[in-house]
């Protein structure tokens, strides 16, 4: 059964069941909810979908490398879940069975994500590669690849599904000229 959003913007608590957490974005993250509904089948666990309302832009790392970065927003209100996300997480899930928990979140995606990770214990990460496009490339650009940032910054396994398959002979999606 799945369970509905939590507005409150706090996470699962440890103790709970076993606890895979997923980035969502927008629309494009129903394939990686598919994935992680699988995984989370197989291992028994629930999904934690985590959004990330991001109120910094990284500006550049110190020689020591340490980042700097800038708010963008003022945090007025509490974090939310779209509802459109929900309908996104919905159809991912499918008729897997798996249960899940919207958790709303605002600032930094990668420390967002591992303190949620943290929260509940998880299993796992799963997240989507980026969509190409110069929006998106700019994006990662400035404030570098959650995926990577992760792998490097936590202990738990991620699982990266990719968004937009490219041939061996095409330019990788941050090669091109962003008009994809």
């Amino acid at each position: 059964m799945n369970a509905a959003p939590e507005q409150s913007g706090d996470a699962p608590r440890s103790g709970e069941a076993r606890q895979i957490v997923v980035g969502v974005v927008d629309e494009r993250s129903r394939t990686v909810i598919q994935t992680a509904a699988q995984y989370a089948k197989a291992f028994h666990a629930t999904l934690t979908c985590v959004y990330v309302e991001s109120t910094m832009l990284a500006l550049g790392e110190t020689p020591q490398g340490s980042l700097y970065a800038a708010g963008l927003a003022a945090e007025i209100d509490e974090p939310f879940f779209p509802d459109d996300l929900t309908k996104v997480i919905e159809e991912g899930v499918g008729t897997t069975g798996v249960t899940w928990k919207a958790v709303p979140r605002r600032g930094t995606p990668t420390v967002e994500l591992h303190e949620v990770a943290e929260d509940v214990d998880a299993l796992m990460f799963v997240l989507g590669t980026r969509k190409p496009g110069l929006r998106d490339s700019m994006r990662e650009f400035i404030n570098g690849s959650v995926a990577t940032q992760l792998s490097h910054k936590q202990v738990r396994p991620i699982v990266v599904v990719p968004l937009c398959v490219v041939g061996h002979d095409d330019d990788l999606p941050w090669m091109g000229d962003g008009q994809s």
